[in-house]
C-alpha cells in the first residue's frame, strides 16, 4: 500500500543546522551542492575519493526527513548497498531500508538503500511507488559509462520524476557538464559542483630495486628509465611490504587484477615472517574475529575461510569477490581500524568501499580483459590511488607503482599525470526494456524516450560538428565558380569537361578494342606459322616479311627448333649471300618448293646466330638460278587486305571516335590542366558533402533502428501484439535478467511445471548463470537426471529463439544455458552442508555465495509474474526456503 505523501514547508536556515550535526566544518564546495538542492535542483558532486561527496548525500536525505518526503540511496553494487546500509542504520535505526532484489528489509522506510537496477525496476513497473520521493542519490555516478550497468542509470535518469531531485556523487569526472547537461535536459536543471583538489595529496613514487619517490623536490624524474637496459622484474611484495612498513607508509592496499593472485601474494607475506602487527593489535584482532563469529557462525563451515580467519592476525589479508561476504566485510571493518596493514585486493574494492589506505600500490600496469590484455586507464588508475591518504589521519598519500619491463617509466608518468578518459554512454536496448515500452507507450512517446538517452545526446553533438562540417563544404561549394574560362558567357566548365572526358574515354576504349582484336589477329597468323614451318623440308623456298622490312622476300630454310615458349625458330638464305635467324611472326608462306644444289658449307653457317643477326656469306651462289628453277614469282605472293570483318569495324569505329574527340572545346585547351584540378576539387567536396550526410543520418537514427529490430523480435515471437502482452511477453516484462529471452521462453514452455523445489532451484541456476570465461577452477556436481532433461529442452529453446534472432537480423543477442552450477546449487536445496559443497568442489565461496543470491533474486521475481498460479507460488516459497539459509541467508 502506497503511503500517503506528506510535504512540510522547509524553514529556517537548513545548511546551517545540518551544519551543527556535523563533526567538521563544511567545505565550500558542500555548501554550494546544499544550496542548489535547497532551491530544488539537482546536483551532480565531482570529487576526488575521499573529499567528502558522502556529506551532500547526507544533507539529502537531512532535507527529505524534514520535508516529511522518503529519499532512495542507490548504489551500482550489491556490496556496496550493504555496506551504506550497515552504515545509515548506525545512525539512523529503523528509519532506514534496505531492497537489493534478494533481500528486502523495511522496504516503507523513509531512507531506502538499494542497487540502482532495483529502483530503475521500480520506475518501470509501477512509478508510483516513488511519488513520495523528494530526492535520489546516485552514487558512484561513473557507472553510466560502465559496460553492462550504465544502461540502468541512463533508464533511471529518464524515468524518475521531475518532482524528485537528484544527487549525483563520482570522482573526477572530465565531462560532467555535459552529463549535467544532459540530465538537465531529460529530468530537471542539475548543477555541476566541481572539487579537484585532494584531500590528502598524493605522492608518487615507484618500487625497482627499492622504494623511492618518482620526482625530485623541484617535479623532476628521478630516473628515465628502471635499468640501463631497460629489463626489470616486478619486486616481490613481501619485500615491498617490509620497506613500507619500515618507512611507516602503512596501511597499505596493494591492487592485484586476480582472485588468484591476491591469495598468493598475501600467502607470501606471511611466509616472508614479516611483523606488521603488534602483540595489543593481534588480541583485538583476535577479539573481532570472534565477535564476527559470534554474529556469522556459518564462516568456519569452510576449511578456506576458517584458514584466513586465523591469518588475520599477521596483519594481511586478501580482499576479492571470491571471499565469502562476511570475511570480507570483516577485513574490511580490520583495515579501517588500522588493525590490517596490507590488503592485496581486486580492481572492485575502488568501486566505492570505504577502505582508505596511507599507500596504495599498483602491481601492474595492464590488466586481462575478455578482449585481451591492455593498460589501465587514467580513470581507473585514479579510482585506484584515490584510496591513498586517509583524511584527518595523513598528512600525505602515497602512489607506488611496481616497476616492470612489461612497460616504461612514461607510462608510469601518464597514468599519474594523465587527465581522466571523458565519459561515454554504454547505452544499449534490451527486450525487457522494449516490451515494456511497447506495452505502455504509442509508438511516438517510445521512440522519444529512447532518443532521450545520454549515448543519443552525446552522438547529437556528433551530429551537431557533421552538421557544421557539411555546412562548410557546402559554403565552399556555393563559392566556387563553375563557369568555363574560355567561353565564360556560353559553357560550364563541368559541362564541357564531362563531354570532353567522355570522348576521350570512348577513344580509349576502342583504342583497347582494336589493339585486343589485332593481337588476335597476330596470334592465329602465327599459330599457322608455326604449324608450316614445322611441316617444311629444308632448303624449302620461304615468303618472309620481316616487321623491319616493307615489303616480302623469298629465303631458302636451313635450319629450325622450337623454344621453350613453343615457338619456332630458323634460320633462312636470303638474296645476296645473306644469313639471318628469323622467327615464326616473320613467316608469310612456306610454299613446299625445295632447291636443288645447295652447297652443304652454307648450312653449317646458320648456327650460333641470334634473333635479326645478318651473317654474309663469301663466294658467289646462283641465287637467281635456284629461284628461276623453282617456278616461283613474287607477283604471286603480293600482301592481300584479308582483314577481318570485325578488325576493320573496329579500326573505322576508333579513327572516327578520335576525330570527335579531337573536335572537343576542351581539347587543345590551355585552361584544361587548370580546368581539371578545379573539377577534382568539386568532386571531392561533393564526396565529403555525401559522407557527412550517410553519418548524420546513421547517427540520428540508430538507437531507434535498433529498437525496432527488437520489436520485429518480440512481434514474430509471439510476446506483443498490437500494444496486448501475450502469455510469453506477460512473463519477458516482469523477469530482469542478461538472460531474459531464454527465462521467458522456460517459463512460457511450462519447463518449470511438475519440478520439485531442489530441481527448480537447479533450473533457475542455469539461467542466471552467465557464461565461465576462462579456466574453470573448480569442478561442477551433477545434477538430477530431472535437470539434466530439463537442461537439453532449454537448450533446444536457445536454438530456436537464436534462429528468431538471425531471420530478424538481431544476431548480437546472446543466448545462454549454463548447468556448471546446478548441481551444486541442488545440493545446497538438497540440504548439504556448506562444507560438503565447497570442498567437494572447490569453488570459491564468495563466488557460490553470489550465484545462490542470483537464483534467490530470480525466484522472487518468478512467483510474482502475474498469471501464475498458486500451486507454483508455492513451489517458489518452498524453493527459496531451502537455498535462503545458514551462511546463504547470514550474508546479504
Amino acid at each position: 500500500m502506497k503511503k500517503q505523501v506528506v510535504r512540510a514547508p522547509l524553514t529556517g536556515d537548513l545548511i546551517e543546522r545540518f551544519q551543527r550535526t556535523q563533526k567538521f566544518p563544511l567545505d565550500g564546495f558542500q555548501k554550494e551542492a546544499m544550496q542548489a538542492l535547497c532551491d530544488g535542483r539537482s546536483v551532480l558532486v565531482s570529487a576526488p575519493t575521499g573529499s567528502g561527496k558522502t556529506i551532500v548525500a547526507e544533507f539529502a536525505i537531512f532535507l527529505a526527513r524534514e520535508s516529511g518526503r522518503r529519499c532512495i540511496y542507490t548504489t551500482p553494487l550489491k556490496a556496496l548497498s550493504n555496506q551504506k546500509f550497515r552504515d545509515l542504520k548506525e545512525v539512523m535505526g529503523d528509519e532506514v531500508g534496505l531492497v537489493t532484489g534478494d533481500v528486502v528489509i523495511n522496504p516503507d522506510a523513509p531512507v531506502l538503500i538499494m542497487t540502482t537496477e532495483i529502483l530503475r525496476n521500480i520506475l518501470q513497473a509501477d512509478p508510483a511507488r516513488v511519488d513520495d520521493v523528494s530526492h535520489v542519490i546516485l552514487d558512484e555516478a561513473h557507472y553510466i559509462g560502465a559496460d553492462g550497468r550504465g544502461t540502468v542509470w541512463e533508464e533511471t535518469i529518464v524515468f524518475l520524476g521531475k518532482n524528485t531531485s537528484i544527487v549525483a556523487l563520482s570522482a573526477t569526472i572530465p565531462n560532467a557538464d555535459e552529463l549535467a547537461t544532459w540530465v538537465s535536459s531529460v529530468h530537471k536543471p542539475m548543477d555541476v559542483i566541481l572539487h579537484v583538489e585532494r584531500p590528502v595529496p598524493l605522492e608518487p613514487w615507484i618500487a625497482v630495486s627499492k622504494l623511492e619517490p618518482l620526482f625530485d623536490k623541484r617535479g623532476k624524474l628521478r630516473m628515465r628509465t628502471f635499468t640501463a637496459d631497460g629489463w626489470v622484474e616486478s619486486p616481490q611484495s613481501s619485500n615491498v611490504v617490509k620497506e613500507l612498513h619500515k618507512k611507516g607508509m602503512t596501511p597499505a592496499i596493494f591492487f592485484v587484477f586476480s582472485r588468484m593472485g591476491c591469495e598468493k601474494e598475501a600467502m607470501e607475506v606471511i611466509r616472508s615472517g614479516v611483523e606488521l602487527t603488534t602483540k595489543e593489535e593481534q588480541k583485538a584482532i583476535t577479539k573481532a574475529v570472534e565477535e564476527a563469529l559470534t554474529q556469522t557462525p556459518g564462516m568456519i563451515a569452510s576449511n578456506a575461510t576458517k584458514a584466513w580467519l586465523e591469518r588475520l592476525s599477521y596483519g594481511v589479508a586478501p580482499h576479492h569477490a571470491g571471499l565469502l561476504p562476511p570475511l570480507k566485510l570483516l577485513i574490511e571493518i580490520l583495515f579501517q581500524r588500522n588493525l590490517l596493514k596490507v590488503v592485496f585486493a581486486t580492481e572492485t574494492l575502488a568501486a566505492g568501499i570505504n577502505m582508505p589506505a596511507r599507500t596504495v600500490v599498483i602491481t601492474s600496469l595492464s590488466k586481462r580483459t575478455d578482449e585481451g590484455h591492455r593498460m589501465l586507464t587514467v580513470s581507473e588508475f585514479a579510482q585506484m590511488t584515490g584510496r591513498a591518504g586517509r583524511r584527518g589521519m595523513d598528512t600525505v598519500g602515497y602512489g607506488v607503482v611496481l616497476a616492470s619491463h612489461r612497460y616504461s617509466m612514461n607510462d608510469v608518468v601518464a597514468l599519474f599525470k594523465g587527465q581522466p578518459e571523458p565519459l561515454r554512454s554504454r547505452f544499449t536496448l534490451n527486450f525487457n526494456m522494449v516490451i515494456n515500452l511497447l506495452a505502455n507507450y504509442e509508438e511516438a512517446q517510445c521512440r522519444k524516450i529512447v532518443e532521450q538517452c545520454f549515448s543519443q545526446f552525446q552522438n547529437n553533438a556528433t551530429v551537431a560538428q557533421l552538421h557544421t562540417l557539411e555546412l562548410h563544404v557546402r559554403d565552399k561549394l556555393d563559392a566556387r565558380d563553375l563557369r568555363c574560362p574560355r567561353y565564360p558567357d556560353e559553357f560550364e566548365r563541368g559541362h564541357l569537361l564531362g563531354l570532353h572526358d567522355q570522348a576521350k574515354k570512348a577513344v580509349a576504349d576502342k583504342r583497347e578494342l582494336l589493339t585486343s582484336l589485332e593481337k588476335n589477329s597476330k596470334g592465329s597468323g602465327q599459330t599457322e606459322s608455326i604449324r608450316m614451318l614445322k611441316a617444311a623440308p629444308f632448303h624449302s623456298w620461304l615468303v618472309i616479311k620481316r616487321q623491319t622490312e616493307a615489303d616480302p622476300e623469298f629465303g631458302l630454310l636451313l635450319d629450325k627448333w622450337q623454344t621453350k615458349r613453343k615457338d619456332v625458330q630458323f634460320s633462312v638464305l636470303l638474296s645476296g649471300n645473306r644469313l639471318c635467324m628469323l622467327k615464326s611472326s616473320d613467316l608469310m608462306v612456306a610454299t613446299g618448293v625445295v632447291a636443288r644444289g645447295v652447297p652443304g658449307y652454307v648450312r653449317d653457317q646458320a648456327d650460333n646466330m641470334s634473333y635479326n643477326q645478318v651473317r654474309r656469306l663469301k663466294g658467289d651462289l646462283p641465287w637467281d638460278q635456284w629461284l628461276e628453277d623453282s617456278g616461283l614469282h613474287a607477283a604471286d605472293f603480293l600482301p592481300e587486305n584479308k582483314e577481318p570483318r570485325q578488325l576493320g569495324a573496329a579500326r573505322l569505329a576508333f579513327t572516327e571516335a578520335e576525330a570527335t574527340w579531337k573536335q572537343m572545346h576542351c581539347f587543345d585547351c590551355k585552361f584544361q590542366r587548370r580546368c581539371k584540378d578545379e573539377d577534382k576539387e568539386t568532386a571531392r567536396l561533393l564526396r565529403d558533402q555525401k559522407a557527412y550526410n550517410e553519418q548524420i543520418e546513421a547517427i540520428r537514427g540508430k538507437y531507434w533502428r535498433q529498437f525496432k529490430v527488437l520489436q520485429r523480435v518480440l512481434e514474430e515471437g509471439g510476446y506483443i501484439r498490437a500494444r496486448k502482452l501475450l502469455p510469453r511477453g506477460v512473463a519477458l516484462a516482469n523477469l530482469r535478467t542478461s538472460n531474459e529471452l531464454v527465462a521467458a521462453e522456460t517459463m512460457a514452455a511450462g519447463l518449470l511445471e511438475g519440478l520439485q523445489a531442489d530441481e527448480l532451484c537447479a533450473v533457475v541456476s542455469g539461467v542466471v548463470a552467465e557464461p565461465i570465461r576462462g579456466r574453470m577452477a573448480w569442478r561442477p556436481v551433477n545434477p538430477s537426471p530431472a535437470v539434466v532433461t530439463v537442461n537439453d529442452e532449454m537448450i533446444d529453446i536457445a536454438k530456436h529463439v537464436d534462429r528468431l534472432l538471425e531471420r530478424c537480423k538481431a544476431e548480437e543477442i546472446s543466448l545462454y544455458v549454463v548447468f556448471d552450477y546446478a548441481g551444486m546449487v541442488q545440493a545446497w536445496a538438497g540440504g548439504h552442508k556448506w562444507a560438503h559443497v565447497v570442498e567437494r568442489t572447490g569453488i570459491d565461496e564468495g563466488q557460490l555465495v553470489r550465484h545462490l543470491r542470483q537464483v534467490i533474486d530470480m525466484l522472487n521475481q518468478l512467483k510474482d509474474v502475474p498469471g501464475n498460479d498458486e500451486n507454483f507460488r508455492e513451489r517458489c516459497l518452498s524453493a527459496l526456503a531451502l537455498i535462503d539459509r545458514d551462511i546463504v541467508k547470514e550474508v546479504f
